[in-house]
């Protein structure tokens, strides 16, 4: 059980590692587009 968790919190972070820099990207690229129009 304890090894099921630790699996789980490690999907948990590489999932959130992953989605938060594509969240960060996505909102720069907007933030550039609005300064550049």
């Amino acid at each position: 059980m304890i090894s099921s968790d630790s699996s789980f919190l490690v999907l948990l972070g590489i999932f959130i590692a992953m989605l938060y820099p594509a969240g960060v990207v996505r909102l720069f690229s907007k933030y550039i587009k609005e300064i550049k129009q």
